[in-house]
């Protein structure tokens, strides 16, 4: 490919070669060739030995190793602005009258009609000007594949090979830079921004890239359709630096919500990346910046609006000659603090929907609502206390029970008088606990049904809450 000296021309010259290998034991003389491009299923299935099971033999997969990194196509349908055009500048009309001390017309003469000599043309221009006329090739869409016919017959000896040119035209392109922190952290990457004009699917390749008659670098062609733009890196540009920097910080609560027993604060983690450029050249250049997705981050506030790639932002900008700027992207992601509301006092939620009240995160309805169910965990708490003072001196009484009938079981079968004493005694605090025991198990189903019935309600009253604040 030969990019043009003019940086106004987007006229980029490509010329597309084939290697064809002659690998059978006769010449190949005047025959014609067609090539099809494209990926068809294809694969290879043993058939001459015997088979004895019934289980299909099917062979692992082969792919082809990737090479260089490609960069990924913007996925939005956004245009670029087209570049205005300068104004002509206005020509210098001769004067009939000509000034005091002017030379005499006939030098005049000379000096306007002399010829100047034509510049030569260059090298590298000359042989992409004899490709193009030796390129024949009619080209034919099937669908899934593509086929380049070579109008003219080809001869290849036996065992040897050539090369056949299929495209010799100029496509649009302009020479862009791409900054990529994954592909280098300083410099940006040298690209041509091409649209395959060429009339033709081009097929994926390495391909070679000139600029005035020097090598530029080189490139790895993606399978392009017709009228489809892809960036070719070919060199890294080191005239142009960048540093990147990275700040992040958590803003204040802006709304609250409600949902399986939880009030949820909502807050935006902001993060501030800064791109700092400098322009070390002597001309303008377009750039490109990749700026990397991240999961639940979004642009907020930032004055260039990106395109798309399935893994990046991508931000174009320019830079004059000797030119430093400062490109700054703000990006942020909404989090969220939970809190329990079965786990708060009656105290602190209402400190809290006083809060929220005070701030518009809820109405006057969800107040309310809010309300009533601090009311109701008061009388839920209380009466959980109580259960668990009741469940406590069950324990007490059984583990004292148990203490009583070890001392009823050490006396003897001929106990003394004082152990009958001492029997009877506890016989009679036994007694004194049964009956006590009773009215605990009592009380302790009585407590267990209200705090059932408590908890319903307010499971009702937060679904509820829930319902009003997902209706609004």
């Amino acid at each position: 490919m030969l990019i043009p000296e003019d940086p106004k021309d987007d006229k980029c010259f490509l010329s597309g070669w084939c290697l064809v290998e002659n690998t059978t034991e006769q010449d190949w003389d005047e025959i014609h060739i067609s090539m099809v491009a494209g990926m068809p299923v294809s694969f290879v299935c043993p058939i001459y030995p015997p088979t004895y099971i019934t289980r299909p033999v099917v062979q692992p997969p082969r792919a082809a190793q990737i090479g260089p990194a490609a960069i990924e196509d913007d996925l939005g349908d956004e245009l670029f602005e087209e570049p205005k055009e300068m104004a002509p500048k206005k020509s210098m009309k001769m004067k009939a009258d000509a000034a005091p001390g002017a030379p005499p017309a006939a030098m005049r003469a000379m000096a306007v009609t002399a010829p100047r000599p034509a510049p030569a043309p260059a090298p590298m221009q000359v042989a992409m000007k004899q490709v193009a006329q030796q390129t024949q090739v009619s080209t034919k869409d099937m669908g899934e594949l593509f086929e380049y016919r070579i109008s003219k017959p080809v001869t290849i000896k036996r065992k040897q090979s050539a090369l056949v040119p299929i495209v010799s035209k100029d496509i649009t392109g302009k020479r862009v830079l791409l900054y990529d922190q994954s592909q280098h952290e300083k410099n940006p990457m040298a690209c041509l921004e091409i649209t395959n004009t060429a009339g033709v699917t081009l097929e994926q390749g390495p391909i070679t890239i000139f600029f005035q008659d020097n090598l530029a670098g080189e490139a790895m062609l993606p399978f392009l359709n017709q009228e489809e733009t892809r960036l070719l890196s070919y060199a890294l540009e080191q005239g142009v630096i960048v540093d990147k920097e990275t700040q992040t910080s958590a803003s204040s609560v802006h709304r609250v919500s409600f949902g399986g027993g939880y009030s949820y604060e909502h807050y935006y983690m902001n993060r501030v990346t800064t791109y700092k450029i400098q322009n070390k050249t002597e001309r303008a250049q377009s750039l490109y910046i990749d700026h990397p997705k991240s999961s639940g981050y979004e642009i907020h506030d930032t004055k260039l609006v990106p395109k798309d790639t399935p893994n990046h932002h991508r931000f174009s900008t320019s830079l004059e000659p000797k030119q430093n700027i400062k490109l700054v992207i703000n990006e942020r992601s909404e989090s969220y603090s939970s809190y329990y509301i079965w786990d708060m006092n009656k105290k602190t939620l209402l400190d809290n929907i006083q809060r929220y009240l005070g701030k518009n995160w809820i109405k006057p309805a969800e107040q309310a609502l809010l309300t009533k169910v601090a009311d109701v965990l008061e009388k839920l708490n209380d009466v959980k206390n109580v259960l668990s003072k009741r469940e406590g001196e069950l324990s007490e009484i059984f583990n004292e029970q148990d203490r009583l009938r070890r001392n009823l079981a050490s006396t003897g079968e001929s106990p003394s008088r004082s152990e009958i004493e001492l029997r009877e005694k506890y016989v009679a605090k036994l007694d004194a606990q049964e009956t006590r025991l009773e009215q605990i198990v009592a009380e302790i189903k009585k407590l267990k049904q209200q705090s059932d019935d408590l908890s319903n309600h307010v499971s009702k009253l937060l679904k509820e809450l829930e319902d009003a604040v997902r209706g609004a």
